[in-house]
């Protein structure tokens, strides 16, 4: 490998004239596994897709799936038990990636960064459990299914497997993940955050997966050929991966140059769950957002890598939107889904990989199994076999279940283009929205947690009468239509229901509801861990005893992480900036910092919505209990639960939501708006400790603490309060007491109102930040001016050993 050294810092990484281009790339598909045999059947239009037998009993389906090779050549069998088939392909794919860039990740390995979508994440390990007998009594499934099968981490895997302790992040944004995950590596480098990002996808085959697919009718009966016949998707499994760096740096250590990223664009369609917006307006808002920070006329666009699913709807609305956009015109278009099937999280890196191989070689890529022209898809899809052409720009768009859109420009290094100038504004937050067990709305909030209130009291929504632990911070006595009453949530699950009435509290608390006509302007970004539980749990019943045909159509939509955004999106109007982040209990927090850095750089969103949401649910309550991770009761209290104690014995569970109103500062000052903090600095950071769990000492969490301190430019001793994610676990608690002490010393402690909420895994770390801005922990409520400034700073970290620390100014 060549020499790779950390060349850029944090203090010089503002520069939004930053140029990034892809210096390696990494395939592991049933079209080959590795780019070499990838471009090769890729270039003569043959597929991967196959008839496979056995997979689910009495039923052969179409499908594309990497076979033969053997994993114990690649991992060993204490990780082939920790790493799902998810994991184990993204590994696979990354590390060609890295290989192919020169990369080695053990000279910088603070310096790379991690960004990985994922679709389903680890699937698997719930075939498994329904293959097993559906008995989470089994000793193995309580880390099965919370840990393994958890979306976050298959990131952690290969994190762990690379050596990677840069910032790493999870997006699941459905079928458009990966686009999302490389937007995201698009945006660390050139906030300096990282020198290299590895951006891709990856999603194994799950029976669990094709059986919601099939219920919903969306299956071919033999190979999918999109806009043609027979209609419906074919699934795919794999995954794609590229290195990014900048173009100054690539050309100074002499790297190879695929091409560049010259835009992007995500959007949210804010019309159905499952079905795309017709018109392909929502699609084209991503476009259109692409191809302003691109700085090129849509017209030099020489190729699109359609999203290409094969289902009538799909396609469908990618013609109408591509034929709009290009004015009747567009130019030729090919779904590389024809030759993987549908990839799920990894489709659009390997779409992106297409152009860049096609591009690079001098043909367009093919649009294979086409037979004859679908009606309403008049488009040049290159059928059946590359087409020789010398060209130099595309375009690779992805859609995705919740209505979740990306989109990626690209071509050959062009010093003709000028790109976007970029102005990298300062961000405030200027509204927040809170559901939690204390009560709804921030000042029901800020007056409880003054005052000390617990929300914490014994479960009565559902039995917990063989669990040892019997309490819980539950929201009670939710009113929605009391809350919101110009908002319907028919048909929302409670965890969408809890996020979409957070966020409209956070829009009407900073001036921003209605919204009137900043709908396109105004993004939402999502912190999840485990989703719309209560759906999982219901789908999983529908298919008990392995009888996969009776999937329930109704719950599947939901098990995609993006579900709940794209609720909030549809219910509140939002058509702005989209992603869903997915994390443990440092994922609101990740989520904060992800809606920051996507949106500061992009003008034309007016603000962006951030949140995380929770819900209880039988099913994983008795998961935490099994697994030894709660509180035991006495007497009907969780006496055990003390965070910070030493002789605390566990966590207690909570659940809610919590949501801030990201704007520009000069554009809050223009409308007399109310400025409630200003962000100042953060930091992320992964442990990449074996099988991806958290290293102990704590040492890069404090890593993120310090990194995060040099962005905002303050010293330790300036902060104010550390607010922090006391979980009442001894060997949690003191890893991160002891990292904030490294950098801080002892005169600053963590303080943390998680022994008032119970841990609502992705939103503790939110409600903190909701705790730091009403001032916990300094004086009483009514002793507190909203408008005083201090200095404070919240921590947060997974048993994933991903870290997120943020620092910022409170008041104006």
């Amino acid at each position: 490998m060549n020499s790779v050294q950390s060349t850029e810092s944090v203090d010089a990484a503002m520069m939004s004239s930053k140029r990034i281009v892809v210096t390696g790339l990494g395939v592991w598909s049933p079209c080959g596994k590795n780019v070499a045999e990838f471009a090769e059947v890729l270039r003569k239009g043959e597929t991967g897709i196959r008839e496979h037998h056995g997979l689910i009993p009495g039923k052969s389906i179409w499908a594309g799936l990497v076979e033969n090779y053997d994993p114990t050549e690649y991992f060993t069998i204490d990780e082939l038990e920790r790493f799902d088939r998810t994991a184990q392909m993204g590994y696979m794919a990354s590390r060609q990636a890295v290989e192919d860039a020169g990369l080695n990740c053990d000279e910088c390995p603070d310096r790379i960064a991690l960004t990985l979508g994922t679709s389903h994440g680890g699937r698997s390990q719930l075939d498994d459990f329904v293959m097993s007998g559906s008995d989470a009594s089994k000793n193995e499934f309580p880390r099965k299914l919370l840990v393994t099968a958890a979306h976050y981490q298959q990131t952690a895997a290969v994190a762990s497997k690379l050596r990677v302790h840069g910032p790493t992040a999870t997006l699941s944004n459905a079928c458009s993940s990966s686009g999302a995950a490389i937007a995201y590596g698009v945006e660390l480098l050139i906030s300096g955050k990282c020198d290299y990002a590895i951006a891709g996808g990856a999603d194994g085959f799950s029976r669990l997966t094709f059986s919601g697919f099939s219920a919903l009718g969306a299956m071919s009966d033999g190979a999918c050929a999109p806009f043609s016949e027979p209609v419906g998707l074919s699934l795919g499994d794999g995954a794609a991966f590229v290195v990014l760096e900048t173009l100054e740096q690539a050309q100074r250590r002499g790297a190879k140059i695929y091409a560049e990223l010259w835009g992007y664009g995500l959007s949210w369609d804010a019309y159905h769950i499952t079905a795309p917006e017709p018109s392909g307006e929502g699609m084209n808002r991503a476009i259109r957002m692409a191809v302003e920070r691109s700085g090129i006329n849509r017209h030099r666009i020489d190729y699109v890598n359609v999203h290409g699913t094969g289902t009538r709807s799909n396609d469908l609305a990618e013609t109408v939107g591509l034929q709009r956009f290009f004015d009747g015109s567009p130019p030729p278009v090919s779904a590389t889904k024809s030759q993987t099937g549908h990839m799920l999280g990894a489709s659009s890196s390997v779409g992106l990989i297409s152009c860049i191989l096609g591009m690079k070689n001098g043909w367009l890529p093919p649009t294979s199994n086409f037979t004859v022209p679908r009606a309403g898809c008049e488009l040049d899809v290159v059928p059946n076999k590359s087409r020789p052409q010398d060209w130099s720009c595309f375009m690779a768009q992805s859609a995705a279940f919740a209505g979740a859109n990306a989109v990626l420009i690209g071509g050959l290094v062009a010093n003709d283009r000028q790109p976007a100038t970029i102005a990298d504004d300062e961000i405030v937050i200027t509204g927040v929205g809170i559901v939690s067990p204390l009560g709804c709305g921030y000042d029901a909030f800020a007056s409880a947690i003054h005052d000390e209130h617990c929300g914490i009291a014994p479960i009565t929504e559902f039995d917990v009468s063989e669990c040892g632990c019997k309490v819980a911070g539950m929201v009670r006595d939710f009113q929605p239509r009391k809350l919101m009453p110009t908002i319907s949530l028919r048909r929302v699950d409670r965890v969408a229901a809890y996020a979409t009435i957070a966020a409209s509290l956070a829009l009407q608390h900073g001036k921003r509801w209605p919204l009137q006509n900043r709908a396109d302007t105004t993004g939402l970004v999502v912190g999840i861990c485990r989703g719309a539980a209560t759906s999982y749990e219901k789908y999983l019943a529908s298919v008990v005893g392995c009888k996969w045909e009776k999937a329930s159509a109704v719950y599947f939509p939901n098990l995609v992480m993006s579900s709940v955004g794209g609720q909030v999106s549809a219910s509140l109007g939002l058509k702005g900036i989209t992603s869903s982040l997915v994390g443990g209990t440092a994922a609101g927090l990740q989520a904060l910092i992800h809606g920051w850095e996507l949106f500061r750089r992009n003008p034309a969103q007016e603000s962006v919505v951030v949140l995380a949401a929770d819900e209880l649910a039988p099913f994983y309550y008795s998961l935490f209990d099994r697994a030894g991770r709660l509180a035991p009761n006495q007497e009907g209290q969780s006496t055990g639960f003390r965070p910070y104690c030493a002789d605390s014995s566990g966590m207690v569970l909570g659940e809610g939501a919590a949501a801030f109103v990201l704007e520009r500062a000069g554009k809050v000052r223009e409308r007399g708006g109310k400025i409630l903090a200003t962000l100042r600095g953060s930091g992320l950071t992964s442990d990449a400790a074996p099988y991806g769990e958290a290293e102990p000492t704590g040492k890069w969490l404090g890593h993120a603490a310090s990194t995060a301190l040099k962005e905002a430019k303050f010293e330790p001793h300036e902060i104010d309060a550390v607010y922090g994610s006391g979980q009442g676990r001894p060997s949690y608690d003191s890893r991160e007491r002891e990292a904030i002490q490294s950098v801080f010393g002892m005169r600053v402690d963590c303080r943390s109102i998680n022994h008032l909420t119970g841990v609502a895994e992705a939103t503790s770390s939110l409600f903190q930040v909701a705790a730091a801005l009403a001032g916990y922990g300094v004086g009483k409520a009514s002793d507190i001016e909203p408008r005083t400034r201090r200095r404070v700073a919240v921590s947060a970290s997974g048993d994933d050993g991903a870290n997120a620390f943020v620092v910022m100014e409170t008041g104006e």
